[in-house]
């Protein structure tokens, strides 16, 4: 094939486009993205769950490590003084509780996970998950007030100088807003 002079200014081979057909069609709500993966890794799906509950991941909960994942990973580390990185180690499995003393986090079905998942409140999973942040690593993230959510409420409610009564109550939540806790 013989060489254009000015190759910048070549003809290029057109490209044909399919009529749109209803194999080919995409719905009106479609953003023209590529669906979520069925499946991923359970351990990582808790943990994007969990940082999702901080409001630090914004992603799809898909249990793929991507830049978002790792993003939210890195600065959930450094807010809580983790080795900089955005590895899923124990150290961080364990902060989120999301592992038992140092073992692997559970992996379940996913389906029995978003389950377990949606019988705690979202309020109170957020709650848990700012005063596990904050420092309380008995605390398990489960939407659901237990003892020691309670003491961790009423820790936080005396440090900060609030009514003590172990509740979630709105004083507690505006507190952990305006320290960057929850949001």
């Amino acid at each position: 094939m013989p060489q254009h002079p000015h190759p910048e200014s070549a003809p290029r081979p057109v490209r044909q486009i399919e009529p749109t057909t209803p194999e080919n069609q995409t719905s009106p709500d479609s953003t023209g993205s590529v669906p979520p993966a069925t499946g991923g890794d359970p351990t990582v799906r808790a943990v994007q769950t969990v940082l999702n509950d901080l409001s630090l991941y914004r992603g799809p909960i898909d249990g793929m490590t991507g830049p978002q994942t790792n993003s939210a990973i890195e600065t959930y580390r450094r807010i809580v003084g983790l080795e900089p990185g955005s590895q899923i180690d124990g150290a961080l499995l364990h902060q989120l509780g999301l592992s038992n003393g140092g073992e692997a986090a559970k992996k379940t079905n996913p389906v029995e996970q978003t389950a377990s998942a949606e019988t705690g409140d979202a309020t109170i999973r957020k709650i848990q998950a700012g005063l596990k942040a904050f420092g309380n690593d008995g605390i398990e993230i489960d939407g659901v007030i237990g003892g020691r959510t309670r003491d961790a409420i009423r820790e936080f409610q005396s440090l900060f100088d609030l009514p003590v009564t172990g509740e979630p109550d709105a004083s507690l939540v505006t507190k952990m807003q305006e320290i960057g806790l929850i949001n």
